[in-house]
């Protein structure tokens, strides 16, 4: 079997309707832009609105892409519209805008960090990763591209390299919050064995004349399943002292879900006699968290209290 030579005469020809509808459509997109009075700055400037403000995302791609055809290589513009596109899931659109600006500026670290949060978001923390670390090898001081690059490590259960990249975050900023947070996180992961202890004092200038006193001591353990507590509360309030045992656990079920789970009893009137409680969490994209779950509380005097607990936490 030969292949038969590609000539002019073996190739297919579109009849005159053929040509027409696309000519047709670019002559129309051609006179619109020609006939916009706006410069690309009021369309990009329109597009930040209807994202920000209005939540209007289509609108938002829409102005983007007119702004576009008036400036293609306005970098601005197209990094925020692979971020429209990541946020309204489009993520192959999303990484056509970001891998356009790197080509053509390879050291642009804006868009470093908007495609490492698109691969990141998108659980693909090695892409992230590879990402990240090209724009630290121009800013290697960035703040945005540093904590960014601890939270990926974390997400990939490589804590101590993430403690170390938080900790150098914060050697350029010590007042970063966002990074200290971080840290903070990472070292209660890393430590297995943790005491803590806690005192409440709450004073009363009407309807109660005592102050009222709490105080606890805990042991937490990290264990394969996820992390255990075991808690020792006392109180002094009424006049009353009492004492309260509790466990609670947060077991993980998958990378998406881990629960919480928690009892405890107490033979004092002060605390409920029983309590009970359990969520399950869910780890959402773009860093948002769901929680579903309930809370029991029985007391002596036959007082009992059920409720349910449904919230999204913001990132």
């Amino acid at each position: 079997m030969t292949n038969a030579p590609v000539t002019m005469m073996n190739i297919p020809r579109l009849s005159k309707r053929g040509w027409l509808f696309p000519l047709m459509f670019c002559c129309t997109f051609l006179r619109a832009l020609a006939q916009d009075p706006r410069s690309s700055d009021q369309l990009f400037q329109e597009a930040r609105k209807a994202a920000f403000d209005d939540k209007n995302y289509p609108l938002a791609i829409q102005l983007s892409r007119l702004a576009l055809a008036k400036s293609p290589d306005y970098s601005d513009i197209r990094v925020f519209l692979g971020r429209v596109y990541t946020w309204t899931d489009q993520p192959d659109s999303a990484r056509a805008e970001f891998h356009y600006v790197l080509q053509a500026h390879p050291d642009y670290e804006d868009a470093y960090v908007a495609i490492t949060d698109l691969e990141y978001w998108n659980d693909r923390p090695d892409t992230a990763l590879a990402y990240v670390n090209q724009g630290l090898q121009h800013y290697p001081r960035s703040e945005e591209l540093l904590l960014r690059k601890a939270r990926v490590l974390v997400a990939k259960k490589e804590l101590q390299a993430a403690a170390e990249t938080a900790n150098q975050l914060l050697t350029v900023n010590a007042s970063n919050g966002p990074g200290r947070a971080l840290l903070n996180s990472i070292k209660d992961q890393v430590r297995r064995n943790k005491i803590d202890l806690s005192y409440d004092y709450t004073y009363f200038d009407k309807r109660f004349d005592q102050p009222w006193h709490l105080a606890s001591i805990g042991y937490s353990r990290q264990t394969k399943l996820g992390t255990v507590i075991g808690r020792l509360n006392y109180g002094h309030k009424f006049g009353e002292d009492g004492l309260q045992g509790e466990i609670e656990a947060y077991p993980r079920i998958s990378p998406t879900f881990y629960s919480y789970v928690n009892a405890g009893y107490s033979g004092s009137d002060i605390f409920p006699k029983y309590r009970a409680g359990f969520s399950l969490f869910a780890n959402l994209p773009a860093a948002f968290e769901a929680e579903l779950g309930f809370r029991y509380l029985y007391f002596d005097d036959g007082r009992m209290g059920i409720y349910s607990v449904c919230r999204q936490i913001l990132p």
